[in-house]
């Protein structure tokens, strides 16, 4: 029995249905997250960032899970590669003592000065001169860095608790060891090598403070970091900050609630079975609202299926 099976049977013998039913909810959290970009083309990426779910002590290692999982592909599949591709600059400015011919722009008092010092019966040989040098040493590289540190270690600390808790399964910790393995190449390119010690030592906060009073409407994928390190920090899976929002429970009775949980969950089983079969693409998923419309084939036979929400209950 893996230990996935073996954590629900353990919930389940302790016969509480609030326990079971939030079980449930993250279970349903978990396939939403798992398909959302390939098959459900991102709609339902609202429905887990805006979850009415307590907070349990149960569940913290596994909301963690999805918080990580949730933004991953923004940060390293869309920000990073952005960043990358335009590595921002300053220009220091660098004092040197060059022999003839000199590269930098010379300062004729600096070097009169260590003339007549040094060498006061001889004309100048060498000349203090001005350089100008690009540098990546920035507040905004540094924190695209040190964000990384941070998002490593996030994974490393739950795949570390994950070894006593065993919350995860097979897949989703290879999932936490891709995210590592992305990022330790990131860190091994040429600009994380340069920042890395840089970024170890600062404070990230001190850091998105200097970033944010930098930030310029030209630097978009920095602004983005920005805005992505601002919600990763503020984001606490299963807590809505408007109530208003659209979640998977909404506000119904709980018998109701509950019998849309069971539908939903059913139909997202039967999805996640399909797609290990290799039986289900994007191409045969519509979806519309909060409705969930699909095409299969089995045994030979096709079939379509469409699941809808029960009437909002706003009493």
């Amino acid at each position: 029995m893996s230990s996935t099976a073996t954590s629900v049977n353990d919930m389940l013998r302790t016969n509480t249905p609030a326990i079971w039913s939030q079980y449930l909810h993250r279970r349903m959290m978990r396939l939403l997250l798992q398909y959302d970009q390939r098959l459900f083309q991102g709609h339902f990426r609202r429905f887990y960032t805006q979850s009415t779910l307590p907070k349990l002590p149960l569940f913290q290692l596994y909301d963690s899970y999805l918080k990580l999982l949730l933004l991953k592909d923004e940060l390293l599949g869309d920000i990073l590669p952005r960043i990358r591709r335009q590595l921002s600059s300053q220009n220091d400015q660098v004092v040197m003592q060059e022999e003839a011919p000199t590269r930098g722009e010379i300062d004729w008092s600096r070097t009169i000065m260590h003339t007549l010092n040094e060498t006061p019966d001889l004309p100048p040989l060498r000349f203090d001169t001005n350089q100008q040098q690009r540098s990546l040493l920035t507040a905004e590289n540094v924190f695209v860095v040190a964000i990384l540190l941070k998002y490593r270690q996030a994974a490393q600390d739950i795949l570390k608790k994950d070894l006593a808790d065993e919350i995860l399964n097979d897949q989703e910790r290879q999932q936490l060891i891709a995210v590592e393995e992305h990022i330790d190449r990131e860190l091994a390119a040429s600009y994380g090598r340069t920042l890395l010690e840089e970024a170890q030592q600062a404070d990230i906060e001190q850091l998105a403070e200097q970033v944010r009073k930098r930030l310029s409407p030209g630097n978009s994928a920095y602004r983005d970091i920005f805005h992505w390190w601002e919600q990763f920090n503020g984001l606490r899976i299963g807590q809505a900050i408007d109530r208003n929002q659209l979640t998977l429970m909404s506000r119904r009775t709980a018998d109701r609630s509950n019998s849309w949980l069971y539908e939903l969950w059913i139909v997202l089983e039967l999805l996640h079975m399909l797609d290990d079969l290799h039986s289900i693409k994007s191409s045969d998923m519509q979806i519309e609202g909060d409705q969930i419309r699909f095409r299969f084939t089995w045994n030979e036979r096709n079939f379509f299926l469409h699941l809808s929400p029960p009437t909002i209950d706003r009493k």
